[in-house]
């Protein structure tokens, strides 16, 4: 019977569902139509539609807003810096007014940029003119702003418009008219059929994901055009590209699957690359598809449906998980003939449902009549907020955004300053971050360390360690009789947005004296995931006495740690030195080897010069003597004119011999000191230091216990009381000496790193010294026993000389023991004449050869 009882339950329940029969709850209401007491019904049937009496407020939700700049719609065209800074303040300070989170900003309205591209020329409404830079790129300071203000920048391109007149050479379109789609309706496209077409799109995206810091990926609804597009216009790359032999509409659509597809992928690489958070998200028009034309599709009739004549495949997006968020651009109203706002919705949130894509809702505000009073739907000021309130009914529903920004700032008329009233101070009441995605990151981040409290005068006051991997804190608060479940926003007193500092504080200025309270931080990361929470109570406050205690222990720590940290630096740092003086002693040893061979060269070449030529030149004198003395061809002064002429080459000789000792000398006292300075070497390089990474990686460690204590101390320092200047002299002190601790570690870093370089070549340095100091060796042998041969000549040359020497000196010897008279002459064979000639040349003679031998024995005495 009770098998029985639940399968009749099921069917009644299948039952409601298909037929769209709705319960209402005790705290729901019927929707009447605007004016009338007439119920509005689902699609095709009387079933009436129920509103919940009131919002249930979520504690994350996607609350963004269009900013168009295409047409200059929203954004106007920039005339300088300040006129554009001033502008996007205007448009932060509008999100802030209303608490949204979430800016999606037109970066490409069509195939150009709002940013510096290599890829696509500035945009006409950036400056007027495609191509012309403004002077600056704005996006880094745009992103920087949103996310000072806690909002996310989501980029949001158009993919495939384009213009064909105006182009700047730089172009797409203009580099390549042939990928250009022209087509009956005149909007031109890039042509989704071409796979140039395709990656340049993907490229695009990639550039800015990987340039700038921004949030999120954002597509509109524009992909083949409205209105269908004939199958001539894309005939010949069906042809040339169906590679899977796919119907002409599934082919379209498959193209444009492959960006999706790519984006996908491109950002799910540079997330997991660059430790970001990027969402990919797709506003595709309302309907995917009609019940009447698709099995899959909506409870709808007529109209465009985005799976046949967009050729854009949303369903089978978020069935893939190609895209993390999806806001369907629900512009319709609950009275819409062919598709009510509740029968788009109910199915969105079916198909998200069991994918971990977000679903938003697109909602039209711009179709509130800027007019005044008319009889159409958005006459109602309450359609915005039906649509909200039907909207919780679906949990998978996560947020909204509007189109478009200008609409949120309109002062007129009544029905959109009414709606824009409900946003600003009944949905978007409390300010909210937006909410996870599960297809980008499901790591939840650390809950919050060190967390303290605090009774100061103006309140409570929280303190806790920063992360620098948390973009945000949730303060959560209950009094003693309410149970902490953490789900309510109702129980969050402020969301903090880190700064610099290392510490974070918040002071709850509304807690009131005397009273129990229970506070609980929570960390977001990038992706929007909560932490586990970290909790305290006012029973935990700390008295002044025992913060004077604590940060006395953390000096004292902190000094420890600081005493551990110079005897490692100093231990590290006299490594360092004695590695770079090896590394000096190299360096001198190979550049003195240097000097040592190229001397012995110059030396050599002097040395060899002497013997060959001067030498040489000596020796040939000298023969020339001998032969001169053997032959007595010569008198006795020519000869000992000669004899001089050696005597002098042989003095210059000797000079140039005693230069040559000199350098030898020299370069033996070198090459000694070189010997000495390798054995010296070798010994120290066989004991070289290493550097141990686990003594580097432990300063760091030190450095980081430091720092650790002195987070403590600083984020109690303020409680300090004024008169105990010896405590607060010493807290500075350590501040300062932590800034000089950064420094040395930084110079020791680059030490470190060049000693590291030093001992990776010492291997090879040393062999080659050795190497080169055994090339040496024979090098210097050679040259000492030329330098010897020198000397030996030397000695062969004076030994000569002396020998010469003797030679004439024997040759004068015999000249004075010679009779000085002349032979007599017959009587008879001579004259008077003739005798009288003979003893005027005989006393000439003998005056000649006396003096001849005078100035010999004068010259021999100088000698």
């Amino acid at each position: 019977m009770k098998k029985q009882i639940c399968f009749f339950t099921l069917m009644f329940l299948t039952f409601l569902t298909v037929n769209h029969i709705t319960i209402a709850s005790t705290n729901e209401d019927i929707l009447y139509k605007y004016g009338t007491q007439e119920p509005v019904t689902y699609y095709n049937t009387t079933n009436p539609v129920y509103l919940p009496k009131g919002t249930s407020y979520s504690k994350q939700e996607f609350r963004g807003v269009w900013v168009t700049t295409i047409w200059n719609l929203d954004v106007p065209k920039h005339t300088s810096e300040e006129q554009y800074k001033t502008m996007f303040t205007k448009i932060l300070n509008t999100l802030d007014a209303y608490n949204m989170n979430v800016l999606v900003y037109q970066v490409r309205p069509k195939n150009d940029a709002m940013y510096e591209s290599e890829l696509n020329p500035w945009s006409r409404y950036m400056t007027g003119i495609e191509g012309v830079s403004p002077g600056w790129d704005p996006l880094p300071w745009m992103i920087q702003e949103a996310h000072k203000r806690g909002i996310e920048f989501h980029a949001w391109f158009n993919p495939y418009r384009v213009f064909v007149e105006g182009l700047s050479p730089d172009n797409f379109a203009a580099k390549h008219p042939e990928y250009v789609l022209r087509h009956s309706t005149g909007n031109e496209i890039f042509n989704p059929g071409i796979p140039d077409v395709q990656q340049f799109i993907i490229d695009t995206v990639m550039e800015v994901a990987n340039k700038y810091d921004i949030d999120g990926v954002h597509f509109d609804d524009y992909f083949y055009p409205y209105g269908g597009l004939n199958p001539r216009y894309d005939a010949n790359e069906y042809q040339q590209h169906n590679n899977l032999n796919l119907s002409l509409e599934d082919w379209r659509r498959e193209n444009v699957n492959t960006v999706i597809r790519g984006v996908k992928n491109g950002l799910t690489q540079i997330n997991n690359e660059q430790n970001k958070a990027i969402k990919f998200g797709i506003s595709p028009f309302g309907i995917w598809a009609n019940k009447s034309s698709h099995p899959l599709g909506s409870n709808t009739k007529g109209g465009v449906e985005s799976y046949s004549e967009l050729f854009a495949d949303s369903y089978k997006w978020v069935k893939e998980e190609w895209i993390d968020y999806i806001v369907p651009q629900s512009y319709f109203e609950f009275t819409t003939s062919s598709a009510p706002y509740a029968d788009v919705i109910d199915w969105w949130a079916d198909l998200v449902d069991g994918t971990d894509v977000n679903l938003y809702t697109g909602q039209s505000i711009y179709r509130y009549k800027e007019n005044g009073w008319n009889t159409g739907p958005w006459a109602d000021p309450k359609e915005l907020s039906n649509h909200l309130l039907y909207d919780s009914k679906h949990e998978e529903i996560t947020g909204s955004v509007y189109f478009r920004y200008q609409y949120l700032k309109y002062t007129s008329p009544f029905n959109l300053t009414y709606g824009q009233s409900m946003l600003r101070n009944y949905f978007f009441k409390y300010e909210v971050l937006p909410p996870a995605y599960k297809n980008v990151d499901t790591t939840l981040p650390d809950a919050p360390e060190q967390l303290m409290i605090q009774k100061v005068n103006n309140g409570n006051k929280l303190t806790w360690k920063h992360d620098d991997q948390v973009k945000a804190y949730y303060i959560y608060r209950y009094t003693e009789d309410e149970q902490p479940t953490l789900e309510s926003i109702k129980n969050v007193v402020d969301i903090v947005w880190p700064t610099e500092d290392d510490t974070i504080s918040f002071t709850d200025e509304t807690a009131l004296d005397g009273v129990f309270y229970q506070y609980f931080v929570t960390a977001f990361d990038k992706a929007n995931n909560e932490s586990q929470a970290t909790g305290i109570t006012t029973n935990d406050f700390v008295t002044y006495e025992d913060l004077i205690l604590e940060i006395e222990q953390n000096i004292e720590n902190a000094n420890d740690s600081q005493e551990a940290f110079d005897n490692l630096l100093n231990d590290i740092s006299d490594k360092i030195l004695q590695i770079e003086q090896l590394n000096t002693l190299g360096s001198s040893i190979d550049s003195n080897l240097t000097d040592l061979r190229k001397d012995m060269a110059s030396t050599t070449e002097e040395i060899e010069n002497l013997l060959t030529n001067e030498l040489q030149a000596i020796n040939q004198l000298m023969t020339e003597l001998e032969t001169d003395i053997q032959n007595n061809q010569l008198n006795k002064e020519e000869l000992e004119q000669k004899l001089q002429t050696i005597e002098e080459k042989e003095d210059e000789f000797l000079t140039k011999i005693n230069d040559i000792k000199i350098k030898y000398d020299t370069l033996a006292n070198l090459f000694s000191l070189i010997s000495n300075d390798f054995i010296t070497y070798n010994k120290d390089y066989q004991q070289a230091p290493t550097l141990n990474e686990l003594e580097t990686d432990s300063l760091n460690d030190k450095l980081d216990d430091i720092k650790h204590w002195l987070d403590i101390i600083n984020e109690k320092k303020d409680v300090i009381d004024e008169s105990d200047q010896t405590l607060i002299n010493e807290i500075t002190s350590l501040n300062n000496r932590f800034i000089t601790n950064k420094e040395q570690l930084n110079t020791l870093n680059e030490l470190t790193n060049e000693a590291e370089v030093i001992i990776n070549s010492l291997p090879d340095v040393t062999n080659q010294l050795e190497s080169k100091i055994n090339n040496t060796n024979p090098l210097y042998s050679n040259f000492e026993q030329l330098y010897n041969s020198v000397n030996t000549k030397k000695t062969e040359v004076d030994s000569k000389i002396k020998q010469l020497t003797i030679k004439i000196n024997e040759l004068k010897e015999n000249d004075e023991q010679e009779p000085n008279d002349i032979e007599e002459q017959e009587p008879n064979e001579i004259d008077e004449k003739e005798d009288y000639n003979i003893i005027i040349i005989g006393v000439a003679a003998s005056f000649i050869f006396i003096y001849g031998i005078f100035k010999l024995i004068t010259k021999v005495q100088h000698k």
